[in-house]
C-alpha cells in the first residue's frame, strides 16, 4: 500500500533537452564546411593587428585582471564540491567517547560509567541521487570553465574595442590641435589686417570664436582619452597611477591600421556553438535536467545503516576487555506519506527552471546569430566603402591645395583656407572612422575564429 501511495506521487522525468541547432546563415546559405577545432586559449586573434602595445596589454590582462581571477577561484571551489560530493555515498567512521558519574537517594556511592565507541554510518544511495549531484557538481565545472574562457574572450575584446577606440581619439586630438593652430595662424594675420584697416572686427571675432571652440573641443577629446585610459588600465588590474598609454601621432595612427583580410569563402558548421558562453549556457541546461532528478529521487524512501562498536565499562582500569565489548548494528527507511505538496511544489520549481535554462539558451543562440550576421554585413560594407572614402579624401586634399594656391595668389581670403582646412581634417577623420569601424568588426570577428589569424 505504502509503495502504492509513493508512486503515484512520483512525477515522470522528462527525455534531455535537444539543443542541436544547424547553423543557417543568409550570406553563406551554401558554403558551411565541417567544424574546425579551436583553442580559445592559443587563439590569440589580436596579433592579426600586428600592434606591439595591444599585445603586451593582452599579456598583462591575462595575468592580472581580478575579474578572471574570481572565476578562477570559483572553478576551485567547484573542484573541491565535486570530490565533497563523491564522498557522501561512503560510510563515515567516527571516534566517541562519553564517561559520566552518577548517584542516587539510595545510596552514597558514585557510579561512574565509561564507554569509548567507534560509531559508523552509511546512507545507502538506492536511487542514484549522488550520482546525479556529482553529475551535476561536474557539469557546473564544466560551465564554470566556458564561464571563464567567455570572460577572458569579452576582456580581450573589450581591450581591442577600447585600445582602437582611444587610438581614434588620439588622432582627433592631433587633427584638432592641427587645426586650432590654423586657426590661431589665421586670427594673427586678421588681427594684423585689423590695426591697417584693411579687415572689420567682425572677421576677428568670427575667428576668435572659432579658434576657442576648437580649444573647447580639444579638451573634451582629451578628457575623453583620459577616461578611456582608465577603463583600460582597470581592466588589465592596474590603477592609473600604475600603468598609462603613450599617445600616437598622425603617422603612426595612419600606420598602425594593417591590411585586413577578405571575408572567407567558407564558414565552419560550429561558429556559433563553440562560443564559451553557449557552451556553459549548454552545461546549465543539464544541470537544470540533473537538478530535475534529484528532487524526483526525493519521492522515494531513504535507507540509513548504522554501526557501532566499543567498550562500556564502570572501572576505567578494566575498560579495555573482551567482556566489556558491546556492538550494535541498525537499519531504518524513512518514506515521506504526507508533506502538505511541499514536494511537487519543489518539483514543479525545478521544472521551471529547466524551461527557463531552455529558453535562454535558445535566446543566447538567437542573438548569437544577429550579432555574426550584423558584424559580416558591417565588414563586407565597411571593406566596399574604404576606396570611395579614400577617393574622397585624396579630393579633398587636392581641394586644399587649390585653395591654398589661390589665397597665397590674393585672390581669396583666410575664411576660405580656414574653410578649406576643416574640411579636410573632417575628411581625414571620416576616412579613418571607416579604417577603425573595420577594424573593430574585424576584432569581433577574429575573436570567434572566423577568419584565420597570423601566428
Amino acid at each position: 500500500m505504502v509503495g502504492t501511495l509513493v508512486a503515484c506521487q512520483v512525477p515522470k522525468l522528462p527525455a534531455p533537452a535537444d539543443l542541436s541547432s544547424p547553423l543557417q546563415l543568409r550570406a553563406y546559405a551554401d558554403k558551411i564546411v565541417n567544424p574546425q577545432q579551436i583553442d580559445h586559449d592559443q587563439l590569440h586573434w589580436w596579433r592579426h593587428f600586428g600592434d606591439a602595445e595591444l599585445n603586451d596589454l593582452q599579456t598583462l590582462l591575462s595575468k592580472h585582471s581580478p575579474n578572471l581571477e574570481i572565476l578562477a577561484a570559483q572553478i576551485r571551489a567547484a573542484t573541491a564540491l565535486v570530490a565533497s560530493t563523491k564522498a557522501n555515498p561512503y560510510p563515515v567512521v567516527n571516534l566517541s567517547t562519553f564517561s559520566s558519574i552518577s548517584s542516587n537517594a539510595n545510596t552514597e556511592a558514585l557510579v561512574r560509567n565509561f564507554q569509548p565507541s567507534i560509531p559508523i554510518s552509511w546512507q545507502v544511495d538506492v536511487w542514484g541521487q549522488n550520482d546525479k549531484k556529482v553529475q551535476l557538481n561536474q557539469s557546473e565545472v564544466s560551465a564554470l570553465q566556458a564561464d571563464f574562457t567567455s570572460a577572458k574572450l569579452a576582456a580581450q575584446s573589450d581591450l581591442v574595442q577600447l585600445y582602437f577606440n582611444l587610438r581614434a581619439l588620439d588622432y582627433q586630438t592631433y587633427l584638432q590641435k592641427k587645426l586650432w593652430l590654423a586657426y590661431q595662424q589665421a586670427e594673427a594675420a586678421v588681427l594684423a589686417k585689423h590695426r591697417l584697416g584693411t579687415a572689420s572686427s567682425l572677421d576677428v571675432v568670427v575667428l576668435q570664436k572659432q579658434t576657442q571652440t576648437l580649444a573647447t573641443h580639444i579638451l573634451d577629446l582629451q578628457t575623453a582619452r583620459a577616461q578611456t585610459e582608465h577603463a583600460m588600465v582597470a581592466l588589465v588590474g592596474k590603477t592609473p597611477a600604475e600603468l598609462s598609454i603613450p599617445a600616437w601621432h598622425e603617422d603612426k595612427a595612419m600606420q598602425s591600421i594593417s591590411p585586413l583580410p577578405p571575408l572567407p569563402q567558407e564558414i565552419q558548421a560550429d561558429i556559433l556553438t563553440r562560443r564559451p558562453d553557449l557552451q556553459a549556457a549548454q552545461w546549465r541546461v543539464q544541470e537544470a535536467h540533473l537538478q530535475l532528478g534529484i528532487v524526483r529521487d526525493t519521492f522515494f524512501p531513504t535507507v540509513n545503516f548504522s554501526l557501532a562498536l566499543g567498550y562500556r565499562s564502570n572501572q576505567l582500569a578494566n575498560l579495555v576487555n573482551a567482556s566489556n565489548t558491546f556492538w550494535s548494528l541498525g537499519a531504518n527507511s524513512l518514506t515521506t506519506l504526507f508533506d502538505s505538496q511541499a514536494r511537487q511544489a519543489n518539483w514543479q520549481i525545478a521544472y521551471a527552471n529547466w524551461e527557463k535554462s531552455i529558453a535562454f539558451y535558445r535566446l543566447l543562440v538567437i542573438s548569437s546569430y544577429q550579432a555574426l550576421e550584423d558584424n559580416l554585413v558591417s565588414y563586407q560594407n565597411l571593406s566596399l566603402e574604404i576606396p570611395s572614402s579614400q577617393r574622397a579624401l585624396e579630393a579633398s586634399e587636392k581641394y586644399l591645395n587649390l585653395i591654398q594656391q589661390q589665397y597665397h595668389l590674393g585672390y581669396l581670403d583666410v575664411f576660405a583656407l580656414t574653410t578649406a582646412k576643416t574640411q579636410y581634417a573632417n575628411d581625414q577623420l571620416r576616412h579613418y572612422t571607416v579604417l577603425n569601424r573595420l577594424r573593430l568588426t574585424a576584432s569581433q570577428l577574429l575573436a570567434q575564429g572566423l577568419m584565420l589569424p597570423i601566428p
